[in-house]
């Protein structure tokens, strides 16, 4: 039980008392326990339970209740963590560990990014690629020879040497750069609908970089969350890329 600091040692166990049998289930045995207590104190007599101090079963049990609730409270964070990033969705472990836009995709298709989570490692190559190429002729940029030559090392594996995305915007959007800020609604995964049209040279070297990242199943959610999020088309290029699995039987 506490007493209230700052106050003169008999007025501090007054209200330390007051407050104890006021929280008590039981306040008649309550008031009898510090009774005894108070006597036994006048007479010197403390008893030699209370004169060790907790057993030590008593800090065995307290540690475990600090644990448990640790242990709640480490839950009750990580549930709060989930909602702010998933929204409704529930990935799979697999989709958990891929990083990038992943928590995106999910809320958007949560099938469609369990798919490209769960292929094997060429099939997810072989699909990033693939969504790639399309954005890339899109804008009219796929004969470019070192995006071409970035895609082509990407199917044989090598990406050790990803393309220089600044050289890249410098030369393919020359003079200065201007920004446009988005407005989304939180909790929305869908494309904001009132967006002006994101520049398809844009969402094609976005889409070129994630396909050629070392890790297959980020480049494949990289690729895909990247033409569903920034692309005009997003219906259109979720059933390509479900084409895209089939076809790579994943």
């Amino acid at each position: 039980m506490a007493a209230a600091v700052d106050l003169p040692p008999a007025r501090a166990a007054v209200d330390a008392v007051t407050a104890l049998v006021r929280q008590a289930g039981d306040r008649v045995r309550t008031v009898g326990d510090v009774t005894d207590r108070l006597r036994a104190a006048a007479r010197g007599t403390v008893p030699d339970e209370e004169r060790a101090g907790p057993s030590d079963a008593d800090h065995a049990r307290l540690a475990d209740e600090r644990a448990r609730g640790a242990q709640a409270g480490a839950g009750a964070r990580q549930a709060a963590v989930d909602r702010l990033t998933w929204g409704s969705a529930r990935p799979s472990d697999r989709l958990r560990a891929i990083p990038g836009n992943t928590a995106w995709l999910a809320q958007h298709d949560l099938e469609l990014a369990e798919r490209l989570a769960g292929a094997e490692g060429p099939a997810q190559r072989a699909v990033a690629v693939a969504v790639a190429r399309r954005a890339a002729g899109r804008a009219a940029i796929a004969e470019d020879s070192e995006i071409a030559a970035a895609l082509d090392a990407a199917v044989g594996g090598r990406t050790d040497a990803p393309p220089d995305r600044e050289a890249l915007w410098r030369r393919l959007f020359p003079g200065p750069v201007t920004a446009t800020v988005l407005a989304v609604e939180h909790g929305s995964p869908g494309t904001p609908a009132a967006r002006p049209p994101l520049h398809p040279v844009a969402v094609a070297l976005d889409a070129v970089l994630a396909a050629t990242l070392p890790d297959p199943a980020a480049a494949a959610v990289g690729a895909a969350a990247t033409v569903l999020l920034a692309g005009n088309e997003p219906a259109a290029e979720a059933a390509a890329i479900r084409a895209d699995l089939d076809a790579a039987h994943a």
